[in-house]
């Protein structure tokens, strides 16, 4: 059997389709949109078939096998039916995935972390009368946020598994926007992924990643700051010497530094030495993959 001529019924033309809203989807189904196309074939035969068609001898528009791909929609059903000698009607239902695929889920919590004190709210300086530090300081907690995210990787989306495997430990080294926390943006040095999990998703007969990417955002930055003190100064010539007590013997405790190298004053602001231990990455592939498809899409391509 051989098909003569396809002809599309409805919609007469994409500038007139509508897009359908599937009242029963919800976030467990994966089909929130669907649009019904239907054609009449006219055959060489008077014999049923499966509906598929590769090409038409006039070459008029085809219509693909159930489960087809193509432009962010789903060829989930085909029905036909007899409409005289030689003649079928063929309905197509495609269907486009608004949830999970293109659309993120997020999960917003605190993730609370402790730091020893040096100051208190009032930015008083949490030592003796003396203006030593404690030797067990108070400790602070401090709440950053972990932000979870979900979404079915797309295909167009311009990443693959292997670049999102080399975002973990990684953080943000310009400003990065999340449009599903507020549209918050975050510093340089601000935001880190600290874990990306992927698992394989079956939509449509076609197998996604399902990816899971964890962010822990700073209330400040990923900078490592530890407090300068030790047991010996330096010199002007980078020579160490033994910090002594007024017995002229070592100290048991270490003694504040001044950020040079030279024993802190006392009552002086006690100096801090920053460290960047996580490497830098831009965000912007990963923040583009998350927002991948989230309009809707183009029609099938022109002729189907």
């Amino acid at each position: 059997m051989s098909v003569i001529k396809v002809e599309r019924l409805l919609p007469a033309t994409t500038a007139t389709e509508n897009y359908e809203l599937d009242r029963s989807a919800n976030l467990l189904s994966p089909y929130n949109f669907a649009l019904t196309w239907v054609y009449m074939v006219w055959t060489d035969v008077n014999q049923e078939w499966d509906y598929t068609i590769a090409s038409a001898t006039d070459g008029t528009v085809y219509i693909p096998e159930t489960g087809t791909y193509s432009s962010g929609y789903f060829l989930t059903n085909k029905t036909g039916k007899y409409a005289g000698p030689c003649m079928w009607e063929v309905t197509c239902i495609w269907t486009y995935p608004t949830s999970p695929f293109g659309v993120p889920i997020y999960r917003i919590s605190g993730a609370p972390w402790q730091q020893p004190a040096s100051y208190d709210k009032d930015d008083k300086a949490i030592t003796n009368s003396a203006g030593q530090p404690f030797d067990n300081p108070p400790t602070k907690t401090y709440y950053d946020e972990e932000v979870n995210v979900s979404f079915l990787l797309n295909p167009s989306g311009g990443l693959d598994v292997s670049t999102l495997r080399n975002y973990r430990g990684k953080v943000n080294s310009t400003t990065t926007t999340l449009a599903g926390v507020g549209n918050t943006a975050y510093a340089p040095r601000q935001l880190k992924v600290d874990s990306v999990d992927l698992d394989t998703l079956i939509v449509g007969g076609y197998a996604f990643w399902q990816v899971c990417i964890r962010f822990i955002a700073r209330i400040d930055t990923y900078c490592e700051k530890l407090l300068d003190h030790g047991f010996a100064t330096k010199d002007g010539s980078g020579n160490l010497i033994i910090i002594k007590d007024k017995n002229g013997e070592p100290l048991q405790q270490p003694s504040l530094l001044d950020g040079n190298g030279g024993k802190l004053a006392s009552g002086a602001t006690p100096h801090y030495i920053t460290f960047k231990l996580e490497s830098e990455i831009e965000f912007l592939p990963l923040i583009n993959a998350l927002n991948a498809n989230v309009a809707l899409p183009t029609y099938p391509p022109k002729g189907l």
